[in-house]
């Protein structure tokens, strides 16, 4: 998606409002990323938005930075934060893109959030540049939380609004499509493996958390915290990923 676009998106559109509106996804998600975060440190929310993560961080003693694409959604967050009295937890209000975050010394922080970017990179290239660079600013040892949107959440998206299909209106074009999806799956088999770990997983973390009445309400795009795994950058990776949608 091109960047002028999503700008113009997000310019128009009250993310503050939806997740308040939708306070499932943000409850949930915060009790898992409250989790896996140490107990105190400095934190890049990187594709923040307007900051409500952001904020609820800060209310907790974390020392954060903010960075999004959208100027506005930026602004609104240095608002939200004068109006919540928390502008000393802030260290910076950035415009910055996901994929390069010009300014930003490696391992700063001891914790990055990027639970946004993801959604709207389209290439294999962009997406690994923002990873890339999320990496490079958290600390060896550190944190990292990162959203995604699966094949199947875009494409329940696009089935929910068919006025977006557009020039892709036709059966040759869908057909096309659908060719494609399924090929993905035989070509990806090993891929229920994959699915039967992460219910074992989830079914290991309800021990523990009366969140499960809640989990199959929680917004499709984001879900819990899965699992942390080292890899060889020496980072954490906490995975947040929908397991409902994979």
């Amino acid at each position: 998606m091109k960047r002028d676009h999503i700008i113009e998106y997000y310019s128009g559109f009250d993310e503050w409002g939806r997740l308040e509106r939708e306070p499932i996804e943000f409850i949930i998600n915060m009790h898992y990323i409250k989790a896996c975060l140490p107990a105190t440190g400095h934190i890049l929310d990187n594709g923040a938005g307007p900051g409500k993560y952001a904020m609820e961080l800060a209310r907790l003693g974390y020392q954060v930075t903010l960075s999004d694409l959208t100027p506005s959604s930026v602004d609104t967050a240095r608002q939200k934060a004068q109006e919540f009295g928390l502008t000393k937890q802030f260290n910076g209000f950035h415009v910055l893109d996901a994929t390069s975050l010009s300014g930003m010394a490696d391992e700063t922080y001891d914790a990055s959030l990027m639970l946004g970017p993801l959604y709207h990179l389209q290439t294999e290239e962009e997406r690994t540049a923002a990873v890339r660079e999320l990496y490079r600013v958290t600390k060896r040892g550190g944190v990292v939380f990162v959203a995604m949107q699966s094949r199947m959440r875009m494409s329940i998206n696009s089935l929910q609004s068919p006025q977006h299909w557009k020039p892709n209106d036709h059966m040759g074009a869908i057909s096309s499509f659908v060719e494609k999806v399924f090929s993905i799956i035989r070509i990806k088999a090993d891929l229920r493996g994959h699915i039967i770990l992460i219910f074992r997983t989830l079914r290991h973390s309800w021990r523990n958390t009366d969140l499960k009445p809640l989990i199959s309400l929680v917004h499709p795009v984001f879900g819990p915290c899965l699992r942390t795994s080292s890899n060889n950058t020496g980072k954490n990776v906490a995975s947040m990923m929908n397991s409902f949608n994979i």
